[in-house]
């Protein structure tokens, strides 16, 4: 990581090769390359919470994957490596794997269940990264000095926030509950 003295911001070096530097200039800021990695994968794990609805567990053990290379990719943009993003993507999985199991019970209608499962696991991944990423843009200069349940209450806070912006109040009921559980077994 390395201080920027003129826009007072943290960078990180980011020269790993990916398709996503196909279709830029370089000229992303932390925040537009970290977007682009939330995007990416709600829109990968809402396809596989739709297609793998009925199958048991097998929908759980794939997002748990999904969830958690989210959050690396999200720390590796803003070059973290501290004990906090094991706690972070921890809660977040945790989150992931109570949301969806919560959901469960939508999956006895064919279809619809699978959409509902799928919009579901989609708004909790775009929730859980964007407060990844304000987490980060708001604890840049911090983040050495935060003990990991510090960290996860912050982020924890940002991801309360977020579930303001739900309209579906069954969705945020869901979202919030999961999200609690998460949190209240971490901390």
């Amino acid at each position: 990581m390395v201080y920027d003295a003129v826009n007072h911001k943290f960078t990180a070096s980011y020269s790993t090769f990916s398709i996503f530097n196909l279709f830029n200039d370089g000229n992303q800021n932390l925040k537009q390359r970290a977007e682009v990695i939330v995007n990416r994968y709600a829109s990968s794990a809402a396809a596989t919470a739709g297609l793998l609805a009925n199958t048991g567990i097998g929908d759980t053990a794939a997002l748990t994957v999904i969830t958690k290379n989210m959050c690396k990719k999200i720390f590796r943009i803003y070059g973290c490596n501290g004990g906090y993003t094991a706690a972070i993507t921890a809660v977040s999985v945790d989150a992931v794997v109570g949301t969806n199991l919560a959901a469960k019970g939508a999956t006895v209608w064919p279809g619809a269940g699978n959409a509902i499962n799928a919009t579901i696991t989609y708004t909790l991944h775009q929730l859980e990264g964007r407060a990844l990423i304000e987490f980060l843009e708001e604890n840049a200069d911090s983040l050495d000095g935060l003990s990991d349940v510090d960290a996860v209450s912050k982020f924890a806070y940002r991801v309360k926030l977020g579930l303001n912006v739900i309209k579906n109040e069954k969705v945020k009921d869901i979202l919030s509950k999961a999200i609690d559980k998460a949190f209240d077994f971490f901390l």
